[in-house]
């Protein structure tokens, strides 16, 4: 018997759940995108691979190991390129934040009064 699936309109005989590889300099977007994919029932995680971009490499592996442990998650983290091979790096930073998630994060309580969220990294 073989069953269909409304979205996307794809029939298998069975559930096949797709393996991706994903490449990232995990900044908040990216971090997003990895808990989509990591906590999605029809998507495998192989692996993930970090690059220098919105930060620099080893903060994006940083950011990468703390959202496979936030998602209970066992893909392996792999630390790539520290920079691009045709051009000078340039981080987003001034964007992204200085660890590329907002960890420090000011939100302002119904009373007024501040509140300050910090999280922690797996990796140090």
């Amino acid at each position: 018997m073989r069953t269909c699936s409304r979205e996307p309109k794809v029939c298998y005989a069975t559930r096949v759940p797709r393996t991706f590889l994903i490449d990232t300099d995990t900044a908040s977007d990216d971090a997003v995108a990895l808990i989509m994919a990591l906590r999605a029932p029809e998507v495998r995680v192989a692996a993930i691979t970090t690059v220098a971009g919105n930060v620099d490499v080893r903060q994006a592996t940083r950011n990468a190991l703390y959202t496979t442990e936030l998602c209970a998650s066992d893909a392996p983290v792999f630390m790539g390129a520290e920079k691009p091979l045709l051009r000078e790096y340039q981080n987003a930073t001034w964007f992204h934040g200085r660890d590329g998630l907002l960890l420090l994060i000011q939100a302002r309580a119904p009373s007024g009064a501040s509140i300050m969220w910090t999280w922690k990294h797996r990796a140090s």
